[in-house]
């Protein structure tokens, strides 16, 4: 502002100004606070939600430990309705499955694996999520579905352990010599020494492969006497 101006003259320039452009001021403030006191808001209430998913989500482990089936499931059951966009739930859907597999109620126990596995937060949960289900989908004699479920993935690390999946569906296929090479495979890539050793095992008991059956050999040369033509009978005398 002009400091040549007198105070009046000020004065009246900041009416001016006011009247123009306190609006836009106005709406600029309570936009700010809004923006704040929203974000607060959201932080807060997103760190009760986690609060609360994580009570839920101990309360469960210990069932689990304890081997109260029905907590477990109850538990898991309200962190997957009430808080799926939470980590806790995806643990949950897993927890979830181990009760239903040592219940041997398979369906179910595919139904949660898959659950975790299309709302995984991050890689290596898929990756877990995905072995199990692959296991339990072995354990169904469903070995097609296996292979397509890891079919095509990217190599994020967990080749090895898709190869030896693969090989495992491929002899339940009745398929040895493509599991032999699939294994062959998540051999040259473990490298966990437990994992590597049951690999070899499973080697080990495969079948010999299969050799070439031998060419029939070639029949034999017929001997001169075989070849001559026999001599023709000669006519009786007529008595």
């Amino acid at each position: 502002m002009d400091q040549n101006l007198t105070e009046e003259e000020q004065i009246e320039a900041l009416k001016r100004w006011w009247k123009t452009n306190g609006r836009a001021v106005i709406i600029g403030i309570l936009l700010g606070v809004a923006a704040v006191g929203g974000y607060r808001y959201w932080d807060y209430t997103t760190t009760q939600k986690a609060l609360a998913a994580s009570d839920i989500y101990v309360n469960l482990q210990e069932a689990l430990t304890s081997g109260k089936k029905e907590t477990v499931l109850g538990a898991g059951e309200r962190l997957l309705r009430e808080y799926p966009g939470t980590s806790y739930a995806g643990f949950a859907a897993l927890a979830m499955a181990k009760v239903r597999v040592d219940e041997d109620r398979l369906d179910a126990a595919a139904e949660h694996l898959r659950w975790a596995l299309d709302n995984a937060r991050s890689d290596v949960f898929a990756h877990v999520a995905r072995t199990r289900l692959a296991r339990v989908l072995l354990a169904q004699g469903k070995a097609e579905a296996v292979l397509t479920l890891i079919a095509d993935l990217p190599d994020n690390g967990f080749a090895a352990d898709y190869q030896d999946i693969r090989g495992d569906a491929l002899l339940a296929l009745q398929r040895p010599e493509e599991a032999r090479e699939a294994w062959n495979i998540a051999l040259l890539g473990a490298t966990d020494a437990r994992q590597r050793q049951f690999i070899q095992i499973k080697l080990e008991h495969l079948p010999a492969p299969a050799e070439a059956a031998p060419a029939e050999d070639a029949a034999p040369e017929a001997t001169p006497a075989e070849a001559a033509p026999a001599p023709a009978a000669r006519p009786e005398p007529a008595s």
